[in-house]
């Protein structure tokens, strides 16, 4: 008989606001600082869409193998089928991912939230007095910083701006070599969409130069303005027919040779008649 595994619903807040995963109660970070952030810490941690709950990533799928809503606060997630192909599927979780200096602020801003909340305010007498803590971390009888003050200034900030400064700098990578295969495709559709319309206007030419060259060449003309400008001089060249010397074209009847308005005065003298 399959036994289920005991679900971590006790946890007590304290324990995750510690460190722990939430899956199997050990510490999200069992590394020095140095170590960690040499390494990309980014996908060490996770957490489901719709809570803000902390687990390890390999934990977290785990669970959600066998699961659908969160170990602690049991919200529902959504889940995720992918086909494999020859009917078989996988499900899997929406989860994402925390980055490391995210953590570490927030642990930091708790630690000043009580640092402040232990120096702010102190009851004198019945009265409340401002320690050096509120007064830019100096005390009034040497005048130098406190040992709040100095954990402060000795803390993570560089540490977290260098991870910051390599995230930002990946990330416009990748948004410049988005932008530039964007680039190289509008190009490409844009010589594609020309050489079709180039095919078109040859097949338009070959069905106009059986009718009126005159005819060819005013049609032609109005759909190269509609190309773009560095291919409209190249296929004017190709599209406009050239007429053939009097030796070389056939012998035409008379009345072609006349003017358009002549040659309707003839007609309808003909008519009258």
């Amino acid at each position: 008989m399959r036994t289920k595994k005991r679900r971590p619903t006790n946890l007590q807040p304290e324990e995750v606001a510690g460190g722990c995963c939430g899956a199997c109660l050990l510490d999200l970070i069992d590394a020095t600082e140095n170590e960690l952030l040499d390494q990309n810490a980014e996908l060490l941690i996770h957490k489901p869409e719709l809570c803000n709950h902390l687990y390890h990533k390999n934990c977290l799928i785990q669970w959600f193998e066998r699961d659908t809503s969160c170990p602690q606060c049991r919200i529902r997630v959504d889940m995720i089928e992918e086909y494999l192909g020859k009917g078989e599927y996988v499900r899997s979780a929406k989860v994402l991912p925390v980055f490391l200096e995210d953590v570490l602020e927030e642990e930091e801003e708790e630690e000043e939230e009580e640092e402040e909340e232990e120096d702010g305010h102190s009851l004198v007498g019945g009265r409340i007095a401002r320690t050096p803590g509120r007064t830019g971390g100096k005390s009034q009888e040497g005048g130098r910083p406190e040992e709040g003050g100095r954990r402060r200034e000795r803390g993570r900030p560089r540490r977290r701006d260098s991870i910051r400064r390599r995230r930002d700098e990946e990330r416009r990578e990748l948004d410049e070599a988005l932008l530039s295969k964007i680039r190289k495709e509008t190009e490409r559709m844009r010589e594609r969409l020309a050489q079709e319309r180039c095919r078109e206007l040859r097949e338009q030419a070959a069905i106009l130069a059986r009718t009126d060259p005159l005819l060819v060449r005013v049609s032609i003309v109005n759909s190269l303005r509609r190309l773009p400008y560095n291919l409209q001089r190249e296929q004017s060249q190709v599209f406009v027919p050239t007429r053939k010397p009097a030796s070389a074209r056939p012998a035409r009847p008379s009345f072609i040779k006349l003017t358009p308005a002549k040659y309707e005065k003839d007609f309808l003298a003909s008519e009258q008649l």
